[in-house]
Formats: C-alpha cells, structure tokens, sequence
C-alpha cells in the first residue's frame, strides 16, 4: 500500500511501486513535495538497494527508470519527506543511509564511489542526527522492512567503522585524489613506484585505504556514470581527468592485493568485502599469502608497521619457504615480499609509533623507499578516532616519554571526552562493564603485557596446574582474552583482560586501561621508568637491544591509551605513577 504524506514536522516514509505509474504518483502527491522538494529515497528490490537525494523525486526516479541496473534488481521507491530537509541535512542523511545499510547487511547496495563522499558540516547537523534515528527506527518497522538491526548495534560493528562507503575529511579526500593520481601517472610510466601514506593512531588510515580501493575497482570496471548524479561535484573537471587516467590504464590493474598483517582485523576486511559488490574481486591477503601468490598489479598494504622480519617468529619454518618461493634470501623480510610481488605501485599505510614487536620491520627499512624530498610521503593528521582530539594523543605520547608539554594539555570538559584515573582496579572494571551496558557493547579493559598467560599452561596436555585464573590486582582475580579474533565484539570477553594484539587498530567506546608493573615512576628522578624485567611478551622483548625493548612498551601502552572513543578509564598498579599523573592530567 501506498502511504500517503502528510504535511508534519516528522519524516513520512511514503512507498511507491518503481515503475512509470508509481512516477505519476509520486508527482501528483497532495502535499506537492514529489516534484520540487529535497528528499532522500531508497529504490529496493529482494537483494539489491539503491540510496539517493535530489530536490525532484519524481524527474529522479525518471533518470533511474531508464537505467537497466535499476530497473532489473529494484522494483519499490520509498521516499522520505520532511518538511525541515535542506539540501545539506539530505546530503547527510544520504550518506548515514548508505553508510548504515551497507552494515545492516539486508541488502547490497548498487552505490559506487560517485567523488561525493566527503563530510559535510551544516547548521543544526546535530539535529538532523535524530531526525537520521528517527528515520532508521521507521525503517526497522514490519510494515517498511528496510533494516533489520539497531542503529547502535551497526554503529558498534567492525563492518560500519570501516564501510567503503564511509564518508571522508577534507583531508583524506584531497590524499585519496592526489594517491589515485599517482596511481594513474606511476602506472602510465611503467615504472614501479612504493608511496607511503603516514599517520598516527586514529586518523583514518583503514578508512581511506578502503575508500581508495573501492574508488579504483568503480573506475577500472567502468562503474562511474556522472549522468547518475542528482548534482555534479564541485571539482568535476578534476574527477572526470582522474577516471580518465586511471580508466586508460586498467589493463594494468586487472590483479589488485589488500595486505593485511593482523589475522583480527584481516577477517574484519574480508568481512567488509564481502558485503560491497566490486571489493570482492579485491584479494585480501596476509604477507604469507601474498609470497604464495601470483605477483599483483598493485598491492596495498594496511598496517605495514607490523610487516616482520626474521626475528622471534612463531614459525621460521614458514617464512623460510615464504622466502625461497620469491627467490630471496632468509635475511629478507616481508617488506620485501611486498616489493617483490608488487608490479607496478605499492602504497603503504605506516605509523611507525604502532610498531610494538621485535619482528617488526624496522623503520630503518621504510625511510630507505622514501624518495628524495618526500616526493612519495603523503600524510594524515586529523584526529578522526577519539572525541578528546589529536592533543590528547600527542600529549599522552609527550608525558610517557618524559617530556610533558602543557600546550598539549586536553581540554576534557570542551570536548564531552570522559577521561578517569582509579586507584582501585576492581571499580574501573566495574565502571567499563556498566558503560558497556549503556553503549550496547564496546567497552572494554585492556592491560599492558606485564602479567602472566597462566591459562596457557593450564591448557597444555597432562599439566597439572591448580590456579583457575591468569593474574590478581588487589586481591581480585582476573583473565587474559580467550582470543584475539573478535574479541572485542564477543559479549563473553566483558569479563576479560585485552592485550595488545586484540585491539590494535580497532575502536572501543570506552577503554579502561591498566598500567602494569612494566612502568612506573620514579619520584626522586621525577620521570616515567619503564622496567623491562617486568615485562612478559617474549615476542616484544628484544634482548640485545633495551633501547628497542622500552620503545616497544610504551608505544603498546600509547595504543591502549588511544583506544576509547568516548572515554578512558585508567589504573596503575604502581601508586607513584597514579599520581604523577593525577597531577599531570
């Protein structure tokens, strides 16, 4: 049935069958905002979605009835009505659409990378935020059944925080065009080239890696059609030179490799892959896999600070033969692999303050592909992670080693971010566990490698092992992560202990972090001390070198620390280092 809309201040979500006859209706409905009105719209079939805006519903549906792709999926248009839409609020509320559908996974969107994809800021955006969940609640509704699951609940998914339809910065937008030009001329040249996109925790690295493949594998396929835009970007000279160069080289794109080092988050990709049409013929791939393969076109690698090298492996066995498949030496690491199976351009996403292992390349390795001038460095420094902003991260990282600079000092009231010290741990844990309630999910404890895997050993066969938990902070008893793999998404590891490798390079709504006996502070020197003797990952500890060893500890707690979106709770086991930076924060 068609509803019929009405002249309210609430969105009416008005559906139409997506043919010539449900276009005359749509035109001739009473409140005359069919034909000359902003809207946003869904046309729906079984599968397949389409999202758009455009100020004429009806002359829209037009353009798309003549359009097969359209026409052959979709067979209902449901156009939203408000009387409050303005041509920025439906810009907006478009892309919380696309972005949200694409997550809610009830249907595939036929949405393409169109250059629209930057951020928008508007007058009253926070407003039309609840008129987007107000929106999404209709379409939850039987009667509607555009969505199957909870804002929130899509908004605390891996899937939604690293969408291909995310919308981007400025920032990232100007670094994806200027990556994909080099892109087209490094191609074009036929000589090979590495570029390098730097950026510390939290500025959309994952985000523009993604955005940029989905980008290449719309053009090279051919799937870009400006005629299918309600408006044209405002830089579409530009665009249209930049699709013509990349589209003049697809034959040199026709094999395309996303290098994923972390095992969590390289399901994450596969994930997020899956569920957009042109990524799939994108292969997501570990180093390993990589070195077993034929060699790519174009390889982009995320997190390519935790890339390894010959050094405290789990398995030299298998990075030997990695090694002796591409003809390298076993003094090779797996930048090299990178570089070996790369046939005409690499890009490297690269924070070299996220390298936390004595396996990791060392970055000694990378600043040797930086060209003369940083012709090939490309940057990010827009936090886009944490609501306490870019200062937060960089003066945590200023008070861990040593050198507290008060211009750095976070302004947590301006910023709403909620930011505690505990001197009891039992009570922060607590505190994370209620929030996790309000947040539906998200919140979790993390802690620095400084307590014993006890749970490890009780696991090994015929060992005979009495203590039924892996560490204890003030008498309370507590345990490691089960798993690294979803860790952060599984309701049952509330009641865990994170370490490093679960959630580098995820999100978490709040983090309650616990400093161990690995650093402390040393009131007569006045400074941080790390102790290495403390300190129990094996794989993190280099033994010749203590230097590398301390670097690695703090730049491990520099990511728990930078992990909570909305908030970070802290407990420190030593108490001088509770109030040094009580007093420092």
């Amino acid at each position: 049935m068609e509803n019929t809309p009405e002249v309210t201040g609430k969105t009416i979500i008005a559906k139409y069958p997506f043919t010539a006859e449900g276009a005359d209706r749509l035109r001739s409905n009473p409140n005359g905002h069919g034909e000359d009105w902003p809207v946003v719209y869904v046309l729906a079939g079984q599968k397949e979605a389409y999202v758009g805006e455009t100020s004429s519903a009806y002359q829209r549906m037009g353009n798309h009835l003549v359009n097969p792709i359209r026409t052959k999926a979709l067979d209902c248009a449901y156009i939203f009505f408000n009387d409050c839409f303005n041509k920025s609020a439906i810009l907006d509320i478009e892309n919380m659409l696309i972005e949200h559908m694409h997550a809610d996974g009830k249907y595939e969107l036929q949405n393409l990378n169109e250059g629209q994809s930057k951020m928008h800021n508007y007058y009253q955006r926070g407003f039309y935020k609840d008129v987007f969940n107000n929106i999404w609640l209709q379409m939850q509704e039987k009667k509607i059944s555009l969505a199957e699951h909870s804002a929130l609940a899509i908004e605390n998914s891996d899937i939604f925080k690293f969408s291909p339809y995310k919308s981007l910065t400025d920032e990232q937008y100007q670094a994806e065009q200027v990556i994909l030009s080099e892109i087209g001329d490094t191609l074009a040249s036929g000589q090979k080239r590495t570029l390098f996109i730097m950026g510390g925790a939290g500025t959309g690295k994952s985000v523009l890696a993604i955005s940029l493949l989905k980008y290449l594998m719309d053009v090279i396929h051919g799937n870009i059609d400006y005629q299918d835009l309600d408006e044209l970007p405002e830089d579409m000279d530009l665009q249209i030179s930049l699709n013509k160069k990349l589209t003049a080289q697809k034959e040199r794109l026709t094999r395309i490799a996303f290098v994923v080092p972390v095992p969590a988050f390289r399901k994450t990709v596969s994930d997020v892959f899956h569920h957009a049409k042109s990524l799939k013929n994108v292969d997501v791939l570990s180093p390993s896999d990589l070195a077993h393969a034929e060699p790519y076109d174009l390889v982009v690698v995320d997190e390519a600070h935790r890339l390894k090298q010959r050094k405290k492996l789990t398995n030299y066995g298998a990075f030997d033969q990695c090694c002796q498949d591409l003809g390298l030496p076993n003094t090779a690491n797996e930048l090299d692999f990178v570089e070996k199976q790369s046939k005409y351009a690499t890009v490297l996403f690269y924070d070299p303050n996220q390298s936390v292992r004595v396996s990791d390349v060392p970055k000694a390795n990378f600043d040797a592909l930086i060209e003369p001038h940083d012709k090939n460095l490309f940057s990010l420094t827009n936090q886009m992670r944490l609501l306490a902003g870019k200062k937060y991260i960089d003066y945590w990282h200023s008070v861990l080693f040593n050198q507290p600079n008060s211009l750095l000092k976070p302004d947590f009231k301006g910023t709403g971010y909620d930011f505690r010290i505990y001197d009891d741990c039992a009570q922060m844990v607590a505190a994370i566990k209620a929030k996790s309630a309000v947040c539906d999910g998200l919140c979790r404890t993390v802690a620095g490698y400084a307590f014993p895997w006890r749970r490890k050993m009780r696991d090994k066969p015929n060992q005979k092992f009495a203590q039924d938990y892996d560490f204890e902070i003030q008498g309370r008893q507590y345990n490691w992560n089960f798993s690294r793999t979803d860790w952060a998404t599984n309701p049952q590891a509330e009641d865990q202990i994170g370490c490093i490798y679960t959630c580098q390079g995820y999100d978490l709504n709040y983090a309650g972090v616990i400093l161990g006996p690995d650093i402390s502070f040393d009131p007569v020197q006045k400074k941080i001390m790390v102790v290495p003797s403390a300190f129990l990952d094996k794989y993190s500890k280099d033994q010749e070198d203590s230097a590398k060893t301390i670097e690695n500890i703090l730049n491990a707690y520099l990511v728990l620390l930078t992990r909570g979106i909305r908030g970070t709770y802290i407990y420190c086991t030593d108490p001088a280092l509770r109030l040094y930076l009580e007093s420092q924060f």
